[in-house]
């Protein structure tokens, strides 16, 4: 008789699976709602004074002080933790980042610099169209604008990022563009800062195929010469208006000139000049205007010496210098490049600036 021994264990496996649970995802897209229909919600004037009304109701003190009391309850649970607390003693934290890099997607090449012996110019501004974020303007020039050639292209152009081998919108002004931008209200009209002093503006509805293009439409406009800036223009912003008609242009002649592009040729608006606020008055030169929504009335300007100034305009008056910062310290020493408030709401009292050694000041 026989017997057989093993020593090897036996196993079971089982598999399990758990209950399928079925999920959808659902969204809403809120843009604006909550104003009362009297209120336009695209319009800047409108929003501030329905502001200042709610503001000045018998509840709105009422309704903050609620509005504390449950948001101390949800600061007060927040300290109680300590974001920066150790859990395990001893361990060295890992500080290392991935490696930034860059890598070019499109190139949108200078169609008069295809040819290896012809004048390189720079992109001197890019400006892109408010409600078509894949459509863009280029603004092309030389930086030593003495030095430029008779030859020297002076076309400017409209690009497609879906489409970068040729331009969609060509525009050849009567002097090199320095600077340009869309309007916000209007998004088929450009105006573009020119080397001479004189402000272009620019309609992209005009270059529609014939029979589309509407009968009053004008392609081109020019600033009067006579009554334009001295030097080249070297900033331009549209600012909020309900109109949707009104430019704003800088230069280093000191000059800030108001638009209207309905009445070019009467000359600006109105204007202001940038002086130090010394004695002597020294008008300064000017490179960057910002002008924010949420306050129209108040622009920003860089200067060539570092200094910002703030230019008040009201309905109907003359703009004025009502502000200087870096007068008695903080300020560039040399000529702003970019400027720009703070855009979120309540904090336009803070603005950056830009200029020389790469410094960026707040």
């Amino acid at each position: 008789k026989s017997i057989t021994l093993t020593n090897i264990p036996e196993f079971s496996e089982h598999g399990i699976n758990t209950d399928r649970v079925a999920t959808t995802s659902k969204g809403m897209h809120h843009e604006v709602g909550g104003w009362p229909k009297s209120v336009d919600p695209t319009e800047a004037n409108d929003i501030r004074k329905e502001k200042k009304k709610r503001e000045k109701a018998l509840d709105f003190v009422d309704a903050q002080i609620k509005l504390l009391d449950s948001a101390g309850a949800q600061m007060r649970e927040n300290n109680h933790i300590d974001l920066f607390e150790e859990y395990f003693d001893g361990e060295i934290p890992d500080q290392s980042t991935e490696s930034l890099h860059t890598k070019s997607l499109r190139l949108f090449k200078d169609p008069k610099q295809r040819d290896s012996n012809s004048e390189k110019r720079i992109v001197s501004r890019i400006s892109i169209i408010p409600e078509v974020p894949y459509r863009f303007a280029a603004a092309y020039a030389m930086p030593k604008f003495q030095k430029a050639p008779s030859t020297l292209p002076l076309e400017s152009y409209v690009w497609d990022l879906n489409s970068p081998n040729e331009p969609t919108n060509t525009i050849l002004p009567t002097s090199s563009i320095i600077s340009l931008a869309f309007s916000t209200k209007f998004n088929d009209i450009l105006a573009a800062g020119m080397y001479n002093g004189q402000v272009l503006f620019w309609d992209l509805r005009a270059d529609k195929p014939q029979g589309q293009t509407p009968a009053d439409i004008e392609r081109i406009k020019y600033t009067d010469a006579e009554k334009s800036h001295y030097d080249s223009v070297f900033d331009v912003v549209w600012p909020n208006s309900k109109t949707g008609t009104e430019c704003i242009s800088v230069a280093p002649d000191g000059k800030v000139l108001w638009w209207d592009t309905r009445s070019l040729q009467q000359g600006p608006v109105t204007s202001a000049i940038l002086t130090d606020g010394s004695a002597g008055d020294r008008v300064i030169g000017a490179t960057r205007i910002d002008n924010s929504t949420e306050v129209s009335q108040k622009c920003l300007v860089g200067t060539e010496q570092g200094y910002v100034m703030q230019v008040t305009r009201k309905q109907g008056t003359k703009g004025e210098v009502s502000s200087r910062f870096g007068m008695e310290g903080g300020k560039h020493h040399g000529p702003i490049f970019a400027i720009q408030r703070n855009p979120a709401a309540g904090a336009g009292k803070f603005f950056l600036t830009v200029g020389d050694l790469s410094l960026i000041h707040i």
